[in-house]
């Protein structure tokens, strides 16, 4: 499937896209768009919006664009993906209820990443899913009593 987001990505971006390729679609195709209409432009290419407003896969109120797709995408049973949406909340929305202290560690690594690779999203997201992947696996430790 294909899956459409705004250009520059950042912490939230990125997350949703890993979680879309670790746990909804195993295959998708990620578009960047900077277009005025991305609800057009995702209708016109058959894609799926997300992160973007008006979209299906964004913030509500307090809870992150990553906490809906784990929700939505029925996830909230695996509990180190529930942690991850705190941490990434705490990232991404500035008044977010979590405050998990780890987040502020995602955010600046994901800006790190967005300000290095400033013109190449596919780039940003192939070293985001790595720290993205790193830290589920801190996750599932973490759950785990193991950290």
């Amino acid at each position: 499937m294909k899956w459409l987001t705004k250009s520059h990505i950042k912490v939230g971006r990125i997350g949703c896209a890993w979680l879309i390729h670790r746990f909804v679609d195993h295959n998708p195709q990620f578009v960047f768009s900077n277009g005025a209409d991305l609800s057009a432009e995702a209708m016109r290419a058959g894609a799926i919006l997300f992160h973007v407003e008006g979209s299906d896969y964004t913030r509500e109120g307090l809870e992150s664009s990553f906490e809906v797709l784990i929700r939505k995408a029925n996830l909230t049973g695996d509990p180190a993906l529930v942690l991850m949406g705190q941490i990434v909340g705490t990232a991404d929305v500035k008044q977010s209820p979590h405050n998990h202290p780890a987040g502020v560690g995602l955010r600046a690594v994901c800006d790190g990443l967005s300000w290095r690779y400033p013109d190449d999203d596919e780039r940003i997201l192939r070293e985001g899913f790595v720290v993205y992947d790193a830290m589920y696996t801190w996750c599932q430790r973490k759950v785990g009593g193991i950290v």
